[in-house]
């Protein structure tokens, strides 16, 4: 709020804790005094003083109060201008959220479900898979997962006969 009021026609203090001088006093006598004359009593003078003070305390006043209806316009746009970014940030932050969720794809409810099961790699790959050994990719791929189809149907086959 500092960089708020810098311009060389702010008011530094407020105005509305100066108190009126009292120009009866024996300190200001030497000011009032070269303006007493005839025709110009000491009354006089000291009116015009006061009447003088009084206008020129009211235009502080004045502006005063406007340089704080300033002050506190200025303040509000700032929080209001920094809420709308925070919003605009969590509203960035909400749309990079939903992009990173994972998309499903959509349910068919007429779409046949499939019979036939997937080819799976021979038991003693998936052994070795399990225990941590090394394995040749063989195994994982179209003729390693053919070749497990047809030598698992032959240990089943073998099993069975005896």
């Amino acid at each position: 709020m500092a960089d708020i009021a810098q311009n060389e026609n702010c008011i530094h203090h407020n105005p509305h804790n100066i108190v009126e001088p009292n120009w009866a006093l024996q300190r200001w006598q030497g000011l009032l005094a070269p303006q007493v004359g005839p025709g110009n009593a000491l009354e006089q003078v000291t009116d015009r003083f006061w009447e003088a003070w009084r206008q020129e305390h009211q235009e502080n006043l004045t502006a005063w109060d406007a340089q704080v209806a300033d002050d506190e316009r200025i303040v509000q746009e700032r929080a209001l201008q920094q809420q709308e970014e925070e919003e605009q940030n969590r509203g960035a932050e909400a749309r990079a959220q939903e992009e990173k969720k994972p998309k499903l794809k959509p349910i068919a409810p007429n779409r046949a479900v499939s019979t036939t099961p997937l080819p799976q790699p021979l038991q003693y790959a998936i052994n070795k898979v399990e225990s941590f050994k090394y394995i040749e990719l063989y195994y994982f791929t179209l003729e390693g997962h053919a070749e497990a189809s047809v030598s698992d149907h032959a240990v089943f086959d073998a099993l069975a006969i005896t």
